[in-house]
């Protein structure tokens, strides 16, 4: 949408998240239509955060360690492939998980699936 396009052109600035938020508010109103879209945002940050600052896992080692343990086995499939029938047709699905909540899916014919004959079809 509008706003993630501009919010894609500010990302990976090195400014705080309010500056950053504020940046593309005033991108939009620049180049878009009056009223089409409005962003709003509201803040209580009270120290100069950036999304490009270092993540301080400081006497949290273990708390850190546990959650990414958690969050692993959350978004660990029970099957990378399968083989599944639809409409009696065998098809291979392929399973990649993007990020905890996109599932990518692939589809396309079983490893073991019987080939056609090409020279059958050419007669």
């Amino acid at each position: 949408g509008i706003y993630v396009k501009y919010l894609k052109e500010h990302i990976t600035k090195n400014i705080t998240v309010t500056n950053l938020l504020d940046s593309v508010n005033k991108a939009i109103g620049a180049n878009e239509p009056s009223g089409y879209q409005q962003p709003h945002f509201q803040s209580s940050i009270i120290k100069h955060i950036s999304l490009n600052d270092p993540i301080d896992t400081t006497n949290h080692t273990a708390e850190f360690h546990h959650r990414s343990i958690i969050w692993t086995m959350a978004n660990k499939m029970e099957k990378e492939e399968d083989v599944v029938h639809l409409q009696k047709i065998p098809v291979r699905v392929k399973y990649t998980a993007l990020f905890s909540n996109v599932l990518l899916l692939s589809f396309s014919p079983p490893v073991d699936s019987v080939e056609l004959d090409t020279d059958s079809r050419n007669n």
